[in-house]
């Protein structure tokens, strides 16, 4: 019965992002199946400097302000470029709730967010954010491997995971836009 109510949360998701607003320049592809891994690697372009897309891609309390399906996101433990991050995140009739360990590499450009799966709900999580100054901002690059340990097809979760791309592209752009227009205040 768990797997048949996360399966047609899955669905009703899918239909909820057919609607999605593709940022400039937008690319997105599968990637290779690992298992029963499904990923997707994505490149948009932000038009914001890439200080301004580096500060909301790691302002992690703010996520569940903009950030699409974040209910809550908590700095468990920060050392040194390495922070721990709670999240609690929404399927439609489903909660989602992990750990990420999180690096930042921002000493030499292009700049790069890494993170991996501590504990949690989801068998794994694996993924980047690489950050590379343009003329016209920032170009963003982003790739990421889940395994949800549960069985749902692999077209929906590519589905989903495609569908939900450009939603996240939006928020991180309209996010770095206003931190951009409220520095310069």
């Amino acid at each position: 019965m768990r797997s048949f109510l996360i399966l047609v949360s899955l669905c009703f998701s899918a239909v909820a992002l057919a609607d999605t607003f593709p940022p400039e320049g937008m690319v997105v592809e599968a990637l290779p199946v690992t298992g029963s891994a499904r990923g997707v690697k994505a490149t948009a372009i932000i038009r914001s400097k890439p200080e301004a897309v580096w500060h909301t891609l790691t302002d992690y309390p703010a996520f569940p302000e903009y950030m699409p399906h974040v209910l809550e996101s908590k700095i468990q433990r920060q050392e040194g470029d390495v922070s721990w991050i709670v999240i609690k995140f929404s399927v439609t009739l489903k909660n989602v709730n992990y750990m990420l360990r999180i690096v930042h590499e921002c000493n030499l450009k292009p700049w790069k967010i890494a993170w991996s799966r501590v504990e949690g709900d989801l068998k794994s999580i694996d993924g980047h954010y690489v950050l590379h100054e343009i003329p016209e901002g920032t170009r963003l690059e982003y790739s990421e491997m889940v395994d949800s340990g549960w069985f749902v097809p692999g077209f929906i979760q590519e589905a989903l995971i495609k569908r939900s791309i450009p939603n996240l592209y939006k928020a991180v752009a309209e996010r770095s836009a206003k931190y951009e227009s409220d520095q310069s205040k």
